[in-house]
């Protein structure tokens, strides 16, 4: 009984790692569709486009979180 619970909990961690794998591989294409060979870089810098309704700058081609970490932002500014 416990070790097939403890199969059970490893087929579905190499599952979830996987699917992970997976999300990877095709943010990487996609990602190398959008910018070509800057997507290889180790820091992309953000590019910003005016959004003339709110009349804010918003941030254009995010890189999706399962290949970057943003890095100089604060979620929560007002936190203590």
């Amino acid at each position: 009984m416990k070790n097939e619970l403890l199969e059970k909990q490893k087929a579905e961690q190499e599952k979830k790692e996987r699917i992970l794998d997976d999300q990877r591989v095709r943010d990487a294409m996609d990602m190398k569709g959008k910018l070509g060979e800057d997507s290889a870089k180790n820091i992309i810098m953000s590019t910003y486009s005016m959004d003339l309704r709110l009349n804010v700058e918003r941030e254009d081609k995010i890189p999706p979180a399962t290949l970057f970490l943003g890095i100089g932002s604060d979620p929560n500014p007002n936190a203590e």
